[in-house]
């Protein structure tokens, strides 16, 4: 069993000139290049496409097609990704 470090970023800024979508989207990018993953627990900017790709939904789309959960229940995307809860996606 190969284990990845863990490394935790927090971004967090007082200065009126940083953008922390712009930032964000910078370390989400990193992230999924080198294999990682971002904690649910922060906002996220990734695309719907992005998201697919840093997580794997194969068993997670089977699983919602099984159990008919189109259209009852929202996906993790719309529930985690900030621009999707505003309705602005």
């Amino acid at each position: 069993m190969k284990i990845k470090p863990i490394c935790s970023v927090y971004l967090y800024f007082f200065i009126k000139s940083f953008d922390a979508v712009k930032t964000t989207r910078k370390v989400e990018e990193f992230v999924r290049k080198v294999g990682g993953f971002q904690m649910m627990y922060a906002d996220s900017y990734m695309t719907r496409a992005e998201f697919r790709e840093m997580f794997d939904h194969t068993l997670y789309d089977r699983m919602r097609l099984k159990f008919n959960c189109e259209g009852c229940f929202p996906e993790v995307y719309d529930k985690i990704n900030k621009s999707s809860r505003s309705g602005t996606s």
